[in-house]
């Protein structure tokens, strides 16, 4: 197994790994990819990213980490911040970001840590996916009563009903809930619930619509195609692919059906942002884009950060930020200034070492430009220790910030 790290240049890479270069992720979705977050709105640009960019006879990684597969042959793509043995920083922000225990979870380790980053993935993606309400399709249903409601099943109502009494054998179709969709999710459910005792509102959810649900379907669900044609819910496209990776692996056991996935990849700088939201409780972290204008027009913004009583905007990034702020980055920040009337506006980003940085004081309507950044511990010898270390480093930050704000 290859082992390299994100936002790196890399060489002496498998010929299969090579020619997903330049691709973006919506190409590798359709190949069968699947992409944390899910939704690929959430994360800004993220459809536009490559998992691997050549450029001038080099190749480099992204801000995109994950599991890689082409039969035997399997590379991980980890934090630059994590080192050869363990993924601490991943585990740390997955835990804050989802509120789950990952600890020691090694993404390289064996193929059992990859279905194990499923499972605990699976609750959010169940979860994005019952936003667009619990899913539904027409079903068809069987009947043999006094009481005809739909098209008669001729062949069934003579086998069923001679001499006639009266009934009559029928068949409609319905929109219902207990379908295979759910019922193959119910069965990830029951599978997850026998190692993880997750207390989850969204479980009982998809449980009391599957009343048919019985745990010897199960062969028979993973055999089944399984089809979503309504665009609406796409979101349950990769929920299923998850509920059939977790669900085989359980049946086949790792190793005997090794071409059915190519991998999972993660967007470290959505991660990033996400688990900064879990800290920067002073500040607003909108969801939603905003119009650059008073009326009309479709220029749209989202700083990732702001507090307007402190008049700062914050913005994060994950990819390199300590040789300086880049061009476009630093045209974006200073129309996040304008445009919500700020002082201050900066970068966040991971670092070696917890500091604030002044760029300098802008020209014309004035305002300050800074960057910021986060320790991440490295060389620690354990989960335990490197969350002691950076809930440390999460204090310093404060105080630099609350220093600065003059709060």
């Amino acid at each position: 197994m290859m082992r390299i790290k994100d936002n790196s240049l890399v060489s002496a890479l498998p010929a299969w790994f090579l020619n997903l270069a330049n691709l973006d992720i919506r190409a590798l979705q359709k190949q069968g990819f699947i992409i944390f977050p899910p939704n690929l709105n959430e994360s800004e640009d993220l459809d536009e990213q490559f998992l691997l960019e050549y450029k001038n006879g080099d190749y480099r990684t992204t801000n995109l980490i994950g599991w890689l597969a082409e039969g035997d042959d399997k590379i991980t793509i980890h934090s630059r911040f994590d080192d050869e043995k363990s993924d601490f920083f991943l585990n740390y922000m997955l835990q804050k970001v989802l509120k789950i225990n990952v600890i020691n979870f090694n993404l390289g380790a064996s193929d059992e840590q990859f279905y194990d980053l499923l499972i605990y993935l699976f609750p959010y993606y169940l979860h994005q996916a019952l936003k667009k309400g619990i899913y539904k399709e027409y079903q068809r249903f069987e009947y043999n009563d006094f009481s005809i409601k739909g098209s008669l099943d001729i062949a069934r109502h003579i086998k069923k009903n001679i001499p006639f009494l009266g009934k009559v054998a029928y068949q409609t179709h319905e929109f219902s809930y207990d379908n295979a969709v759910n019922q193959i999710i119910r069965h990830t459910i029951e599978f997850i619930k026998l190692k993880q005792p997750w207390n989850n509102a969204d479980f009982q959810k998809v449980r009391e619509v599957t009343l048919s649900f019985k745990k010897s379907d199960l062969s028979k669900m993973l055999s089944k195609k399984i089809s979503i044609k309504n665009p609406y819910f796409h979101e349950y496209i990769q929920l299923v692919q998850i509920c059939k990776i977790i669900l085989r692996r359980e049946k086949q056991g790792i190793g005997e059906n090794k071409n059915f996935v190519k991998g999972i990849l993660i967007d470290a700088s959505w991660l990033w942002e996400e688990y900064l939201a879990t800290i920067l409780r002073d500040y607003q972290h909108p969801k939603s884009n905003e119009s650059l204008y008073l009326q009309g027009h479709s220029g749209l913004v989202r700083p990732d950060f702001y507090n307007d009583k402190a008049r700062c905007i914050i913005d994060t990034k994950y990819k390199k930020v300590d040789s300086g702020i880049k061009r476009m980055d630093r045209f974006q920040i200073i129309s996040y200034l304008h445009y919500r009337n700020a002082t201050r506006a900066g970068l966040l980003y991971p670092g070696n070492k917890t500091k604030y940085e002044t760029e300098g004081m802008l020209k014309g309507y004035g305002g300050e430009i800074f960057k910021i950044s986060l320790a991440i511990p490295q060389n620690c010898e354990s989960y335990e220790s490197f969350s002691k270390q950076i809930e440390i480093e999460e204090n310093i930050l404060l105080r630099e910030l609350e220093k600065e704000n003059k709060l």
